[in-house]
């Protein structure tokens, strides 16, 4: 398995805490039954965190078109730390559906070899799954956030 990540904890794990779930993730991966361990989270603060503890490989978080500059400057610090970022949401529940628009929001980035084994991609987040495809592309609830946007919103979905 490449990654092992824990989804919406309520917290950080305490890293000396032999009895946890983070005491578990490493095991996993010291048993070679995990090459890398990350955190999925939908609040900004423990995002934050989690890159700045040093715990984790990566962090997932949702990023997209109608991100507020600083939940894309998250990518800046994610880069810093060495921290893989995978970009949820990218089609914002289905209200973007130009997919090569999807990542068109981030800054180019320099190629430094891709940590997950996939090829180095030219734009932050944009990890080709299946038919080279973002992953998760198209997986998202299309109907479910439609006609939700605000104005802002609305300006930068109908470019896309």
């Amino acid at each position: 398995m490449d990654i092992l990540q824990p989804h919406n904890p309520p917290g950080l794990p305490d890293p000396d805490d032999a009895n946890s779930a983070y005491a578990g993730l490493l095991e996993a991966r010291e048993r070679g039954k995990a090459r890398f361990l990350g955190i999925t989270d939908h609040r900004l603060r423990v995002a934050v965190s989690a890159v700045e503890s040093g715990l984790f490989d990566t962090v997932q978080f949702p990023l997209s078109a109608l991100s507020s500059p600083q939940e894309l400057r998250f990518v800046e610090l994610c880069q810093a730390h060495d921290v893989g970022v995978i970009a949820m949401k990218a089609l914002c529940g289905g209200l973007i559906r130009n997919i090569p628009a999807a990542f068109a929001f981030l800054p180019p980035v320099r190629p430094r070899g891709a940590h997950l084994g996939h090829p180095a991609s030219k734009r932050a987040g944009a990890v080709p799954g299946p038919g080279g495809r973002p992953a998760g592309a198209g997986r998202e609830d299309a109907g479910r956030h439609r006609g939700r946007a605000g104005g802002a919103g609305r300006r930068v979905l109908s470019r896309l």
